[in-house]
């Protein structure tokens, strides 16, 4: 049997991954991206990050940046409910996402009912790890109190519980788990090529980062999205802040959105 180019770069098993991690592939979702505080943060980790990856080189820094995609600041997000899994065939089509007899105008003004009786609320993120994919690097954190914990389960649950009376949802597992509201996370970058030292190796000098970054998120984006990364450009992209009103009209919606 011959072998793929990949082998040689990254194990088979975890190929299918990082291919899906870097492909184009298209979905909805909605996430809050990153505010200013958290960009200058990431910048200092993708600076200090490759110089953990080994003690078998001579230029971490240098061999740590080769094997590690960084997405751009503005790129950083953290998702709050995926309402469609990412497909490489194209962009999502209204009569794929929306149930018999409903419009888009719909998905507006439910979107709009639970973000503007919500107040922004504020995250933590303290630590950094691997995924269980392997191969992406994760900020982890969560909701700094109880209010902001209440304000992110509604935000979720509210979505969820109207969205999926007119649209056909595709939700994570945890998108569905109200015990996993409290925590956050956002991909801080890719492993594209295997550690020199191994995984489990540069896993536990990741959890030594000291990480301690604390957000308010203010909005929330509906993404239409061309890659699961959230690379720019994207398909569509209505923001929604919390306790107010999009700045969308709803004959606009479907064109903001990329969605037809």
């Amino acid at each position: 049997m011959s072998s793929s180019p990949l082998d040689s770069l990254v194990p088979p098993p975890l190929q299918a991954t990082l291919i899906k991690s870097l492909e184009r592939r298209w979905g909805l979702t909605t996430v809050t991206f990153l505010p200013q505080p958290a960009h200058r943060a990431y910048e200092e980790v993708c600076r200090d990050l490759p110089g953990l990856w080994s003690d078998d080189t001579t230029d971490p820094v240098r061999d740590g940046r080769a094997r590690i995609e960084f997405p751009d600041p503005e790129q950083l997000h953290c998702t709050h409910l995926t309402l469609t899994r990412s497909d490489p065939a194209g962009p999502v089509q209204s009569a794929d996402f929306l149930k018999p007899g409903h419009t888009l105008e719909e998905v507006l003004e439910t979107i709009r009912s639970v973000t503007r009786d919500l107040e922004p609320f504020d995250v933590a993120f303290d630590r950094l790890a691997i995924g269980r994919n392997r191969l992406t690097i994760i900020a982890l954190g969560q909701c700094i109190d109880s209010s902001a914990m209440e304000t992110r389960t509604r935000l979720i649950t509210g979505l969820l519980e109207q969205l999926r009376r007119i649209c056909n949802l595709a939700p994570r597992d945890r998108d569905q788990d109200p015990s996993a509201y409290r925590t956050v996370h956002s991909s801080w970058g890719i492993v594209k090529r295997s550690p020199p030292g191994g995984m489990d190796a540069f896993a536990r000098r990741l959890a030594e980062v000291n990480l301690d970054v604390r957000c308010r998120f203010a909005q929330i984006s509906l993404v239409h999205h061309r890659h699961r990364s959230l690379l720019f450009p994207q398909q569509g992209h209505v923001v929604f802040p919390l306790g107010g009103e999009p700045t969308v009209p709803g004959d606009r919606f479907a064109e903001d959105v990329g969605l037809s």
